[in-house]
């Protein structure tokens, strides 16, 4: 059985596992922001309308509309600390052994604590032990995000995404291979008291 001790959790891997089935900010929305007529730019704008919605959760490491999200942790203690919140429920949990994953476990036999704050956690029951008698990994996939609309995220991280679409769309011509478009001061801003800790 894990130990519950709480020792430096680690984070083996984490993928997007379900993507989100809306977006962020609408070709529509971006380009009455960006006060774009015509249709030449609407490929680029969508583009850049999605890669400001990613920088925005990979700035904050959250998950801004409803997606699913897979974890790897090596399995040396729980509870574990979950990556991207809000995290809104359990999908599955399964243990690796040499590669092999066990068949999902019974979802009642965890619960989450602090879903919507900066560090959810995922427990197990006193009760329950791992069915694998050697664990050496912990696949844990969560549904996460504030919904799937864009009207339930919070209004300051939307605006964040406005102002890095912006300032990319601005830029646009002036992108020197390598060096990036920097993220607007005013948008670090707005998505500073959202940064969830590093895990």
């Amino acid at each position: 059985m894990l130990t519950t001790t709480p020792i430096r959790n680690r984070l083996i891997s984490v993928k997007v596992s379900t993507l989100p089935t809306d977006a962020l900010i609408t070709i529509a929305d971006a380009k009455k922001y960006l006060n774009v007529t015509g249709s030449d730019d609407d490929a680029l704008i969508t583009r850049l309308a999605d890669a400001a919605m990613m920088t925005v959760e990979r700035l904050t490491r959250r998950s801004l509309l409803d997606q699913q999200v897979t974890t790897i942790w090596s399995a040396q203690a729980l509870p574990l600390r979950l990556f991207r919140p809000p995290v809104q429920s359990i999908v599955s949990v399964k243990s690796i052994y040499q590669g092999t994953k066990s068949t999902a476990e019974t979802l009642t036999n965890f619960y989450l604590s602090g879903a919507d704050g900066m560090r959810p956690k995922i427990a197990f029951k006193d009760t329950f032990e791992f069915t694998e008698s050697n664990i050496e990994e912990i696949e844990i996939v969560v549904a996460c995000g504030y919904g799937d609309d864009p009207c339930y995220v919070p209004d300051e991280l939307v605006q964040a995404a406005y102002l890095i679409l912006n300032q990319s769309y601005d830029c646009r011509d002036n992108y020197v291979e390598g060096s990036g478009t920097p993220v607007p001061f005013d948008a670090h801003r707005l998505m500073t008291p959202f940064i969830v800790p590093v895990i």
